[in-house]
């Protein structure tokens, strides 16, 4: 469940990484963690897990991003199960950029398995045995990687924030030992199995917009880590500009790239309210230029409200 923490070390990231993570990942069958779920005793959490989590919150502080689509088993799978309830709300709260992609919804792009995606540049594989347990990393060939890299790009056209899918399904079949009390954000009664986090289901719906009082100015802040060609990514981005400009409520945005990895990019977007903005993402004609910069990037979306401001 760890796999790669060792192998994508501080140091070895300068601007990103993303991972995608399919269900031939799994616990192996002695994981002190998998005994102590099934028992429904309470138990330590293992060291690489402690490790992992520490890692993502220094990478985040250094402003770096760690991104994660994790793509689910068809049907309830124990190891699902773990991964969904205990893992996944854990890398949420320590700042991974978290995604599903649930094969409920539709086909799923086939590819390699489980591989990292280290500064839009480099692939890291990651092996595993018969149990599907982590066996070792090994860097990917330049063909390997052009196959891995396709991938990610038609997974990120399909995947969902890991928040909003929890909010739409509630976590679906996968609720394992929890019964009809979704883990995110319960209040029936405490559980020590699991991490008192709460990837907040409201922080990115499915419109991509983050909840806020719907009549107030925001800003929109969204940060694009683009695994495709950043030549494409701006030009997809401009075709959604002249999209967003003429929408109701739009004020002004401004496109910036990070000065030195090249596949970094904010924008930062005002809008008379959250309303407007949810009412110009929420058109029809918005879901191709969506699934377009899916297609390029992964994203995440956050809004601001205005607090102080000078001007010259």
């Amino acid at each position: 469940m760890i796999s790669g923490a060792a192998d994508l070390g501080t140091g070895c990231i300068t601007s990103s990484a993303v991972r995608v993570q399919g269900p031939a990942c799994r616990p192996d069958p002695g994981d002190t963690v998998l005994r102590w779920w099934r028992s429904g005793r309470h138990g330590p959490v293992p060291a690489p897990a402690v490790g992992w989590l520490e890692l993502v919150r220094s990478e985040c502080v250094a402003g770096i991003r760690l991104s994660r689509i994790v793509v689910l088993a068809r049907g309830p799978a124990e190891h699902q199960d773990l991964l969904i309830e205990w893992w996944l709300p854990q890398l949420v709260a320590a700042g991974e950029h978290l995604s599903v992609v649930d094969p409920e919804d539709g086909a799923v792009p086939d590819g390699p398995d489980d591989f990292w995606l280290v500064d839009g540049t480099r692939v890291v594989r990651l092996d595993h045995n018969d149990a599907g347990g982590f066996a070792g990393a090994t860097i990917a060939s330049p063909a390997e990687a052009i196959v891995a890299q396709r991938r990610l790009s038609r997974l990120c056209a399909v995947a969902e924030p890991f928040g909003s899918w929890w909010a739409r399904t509630g976590g679906g079949r996968h609720r394992g030992l929890l019964g009809p009390t979704p883990v995110l954000g319960r209040s029936a009664r405490a559980d020590p199995r699991y991490p008192k986090t709460d990837p907040s289901p409201t922080r990115r719906p499915t419109t991509g917009v983050p909840m806020t009082d719907p009549t107030t100015a925001v800003t929109l802040i969204n940060r694009f880590t683009v695994h495709g060609d950043p030549v494409e990514f701006e030009r997809a981005f401009a075709a959604t500009s002249a999209f967003l400009t003429g929408q109701p409520g739009f004020v002004e945005h401004t496109l910036l790239r990070h000065g030195r990895d090249g596949v970094s990019y904010v924008n930062v977007a005002r809008w008379t309210s959250a309303g407007a903005l949810r009412a110009a993402t929420g058109h029809p004609d918005f879901t191709e230029h969506a699934q377009a910069l899916r297609a390029l990037a992964t994203t995440d979306p956050q809004l601001f409200n205005p607090r102080l401001s000078h001007a010259a």
